[in-house]
């Protein structure tokens, strides 16, 4: 029997202009062997004869609503979940075809798995041979959500309770990717999946509102996907993500460099997921492969220019491409650069001693690179995990923003951290460290070193410095927004660039406090240091002791200490020693202005007045 008043299911289906195939589906609905459901038809203002075609049924569970006025999908999708009674509701399009198992197999699922929120089904597609195998899995459907809707809408059934529960609809913004919206909010409250059983027919014809409306459903799609990565990094930029390789000739270098930021973007997903967790980790690292792997191989479709600075470029910005096509391949590819053109053996040999006089110095470094990444234990172990490349830091009397620096590193899982104390004095940094000794590594020296201890100590440089290490004072604090995986970014541009000696921090400055009397002058300091911005968007800038990663080896000379890049937003820290009250000191700032040395930037009196020449002018 059923229940009018309170049927289990309501069968949603808007339908417009659909007299074509709207008996078939009806039919279809009306003949399944689950029969306790309210059928309501939300008509879009049809002009054709589609509400002639439904009032020719006497069924009572069919209840028609007529719009006025054509107002759109989602708005009769919306209107039809206020109108529901059912506990289930099922989704029906006006031209496709439910098979009679489908509702009985969807509330049994439903029914027997409380924490499944939504089922779809497969799907065959009418006049052809083609199922739609999507995913079934709740992790898997979780991650292929990010590169497009896996879930058929047609075939759906969903608890009612959770879209009132969570005030749930469709966004009229979104149309017509509405559906893929909501799939795409919906799996972060409750498990969506699919039934491996075709349960649905699906019609493909020219009047279907996804085949008109390409472009601007494209774009929709893409918000959906941006909107879903940034749960793993919130300020990720969706030019590099979203570059389009097609459009492009691989004879330019900022085109190299855009798919170098795009690969480099895609480990940093990964890396941040693992952090994290949103998604599973196995299903996600398969989508980042894949992104890789299609990314590679338009690379190499599309490289049909020859030229030497098009291979220098390559080999400057992208050198796993030839591992990656290959021996041959690259053989290849190299001849055809050479001789890119008729030219006489004269003007070869011109074109190779020119290369090879831009590539020596390039060259000399990537053979270093591969020669301690094959036979230097400690940076294979550092290229498996990146996280155990050791951070050191330099202290000296502060405690609070040493603290922040180091529950930062710890609540990231970075695991090799090592403190080089100047013998501080200061009673809780003291106690401080008698509490975290478990966790750090902390050396306690019984003078006062200043900031280039590390440099001038053999013992703790040769112990530290046999990988690549990142050394930094103790008032450098990595900001809210800054990836998990910076030091894994700073390596990647380390690798690549051969004129840098580190890659660091830029320094966050449009929140110092007015209480800091210097402002002014710390922001025209730190003005000279992003003029100089990169392809990359990061700046070529002097970096001193504040957080940078260093080469392997690498011994603090006054020739090249300096050769640095700073990294772009949001790869950025804040200098403690900047937020302060020149009028009202704490303690702790009183204890170190009065105890530190001139090594120390920035430095002031007791009376808040700063002494350090350097930074008067």
């Amino acid at each position: 029997m059923n229940d009018f008043a309170n049927p289990r299911i309501t069968v949603l289906m808007p339908v417009y202009n659909c007299e074509l195939y709207i008996k078939e589906t009806i039919d279809s609905i009306l003949n399944q062997t689950f029969s306790d459901f309210e059928f309501l038809i939300i008509d879009d203002a049809s002009t054709d004869k589609t509400i002639d075609i439904i009032k020719t049924y006497n069924d009572k569970r069919i209840k028609l609503i007529k719009k006025p006025l054509n107002t759109g999908l989602t708005n009769s999708l919306n209107i039809g979940l206020k109108l529901a009674k059912g506990e289930y509701i099922a989704r029906m399009d006006g031209d496709d075809i439910s098979l009679s198992q489908r509702f009985a197999k969807q509330i049994a699922l439903l029914d027997a798995n409380p924490d499944i929120v939504l089922c779809g089904t497969l799907y065959k597609i009418i006049g052809t041979e083609k199922i739609c195998n999507h995913p079934l899995l709740y992790e898997e459907i979780k991650v292929k959500l990010i590169s497009g809707c896996y879930i058929a809408h047609p075939t759906v059934m969903f608890r009612k309770s959770v879209f009132e529960s969570y005030q749930l609809q469709y966004d009229p913004a979104m149309e017509p990717a509405e559906d893929y919206d909501l799939w795409a909010r919906l799996v972060f409250i409750g498990k969506i999946v699919n039934i491996g059983e075709v349960l649905l027919y699906y019609r493909i014809h020219l009047k279907q509102t996804s085949i008109i409306s390409g472009e601007k459903q494209k774009k929709i799609t893409e918000d959906v996907t941006i909107r879903m990565l940034q749960k793993l990094i919130p300020l990720l930029d969706r030019q590099v993500y979203f570059f389009d390789l097609k459009k492009n000739v691989i004879n330019n270098h900022n085109v190299l460099n855009a798919v170098v930021m795009k690969m480099n973007l895609l480990s940093s997903l990964a890396s941040a997921n693992n952090q994290i967790g949103i998604y599973d980790k196995k299903f996600f690292l398969e989508f980042v492969n894949i992104e890789k792997k299609y990314l590679s191989n338009l690379l190499k479709e599309n490289l049909k220019s020859y030229s030497l600075i098009n291979l220098g470029n390559i080999l400057k910005q992208f050198p796993s491409f030839f591992k990656d096509i290959g021996f041959k391949e690259t053989l290849k590819f190299v001849i055809r650069s050479i001789f890119h053109k008729k030219i006489s053996v004269i003007q070869i040999k011109k074109n190779l001693e020119s290369f090879l006089k831009q590539s020596k110095s390039w060259s000399k470094f990537k053979f270093i690179q591969l020669k301690d990444n094959f036979f230097n234990k400690t940076i294979r172990s550092q290229n498996a995990d990146y996280k155990s490349i050791p951070i050191i830091i330099i202290s000296f009397n502060q405690f609070h923003y040493l603290e922040k620096l180091i529950d930062f590193l710890t609540s990231h899982n970075y695991s090799n951290i090592v403190i080089i104390d100047n013998n501080s004095t200061y009673e809780p940094l003291l106690n401080y460290f008698n509490k975290i000794e478990s966790i750090v590594t902390i050396h306690r020296l019984k003078d006062n070193h200043g900031h280039l201890v590390f440099w001038e100590n053999k013992d703790l440089f040769e112990k530290y410095s046999k990988g690549y290490y990142a050394l930094t004072d103790a008032d450098i604090n990595p900001i809210t927004e800054c990836p998990t995986d910076f030091l894994n970014y700073f390596k990647t541009i380390l690798d690549r660039d051969n004129k840098i000696t580190k890659v660091g921090f830029s320094l966050k400055v449009n929140d110092i406090p007015d209480t800091n009397l210097y402002k002014d002058r710390i922001l025209k300091w730190e003005s000279q240091f992003s003029n100089n911005q990169r392809k990359d968007g990061n700046f070529i800038a002097h970096i001193d002791t504040t957080f940078a990663l260093y080469r392997p080896k690498y011994k603090h000379n006054e020739k090249d200490f300096y050769n640095a890049c700073r990294t772009k937003m949001p790869f950025a820290a804040r200098h403690g020693g900047w937020y302060i009250d020149n009028g009202n000191l704490t303690d702790e700032q009183k204890f170190f202005f009065a105890n530190c040395n001139d090594s120390s930037s920035w430095r002031i009196n007791e009376d808040g007045i700063m002494d350090n020449q350097n930074y008067l002018l």
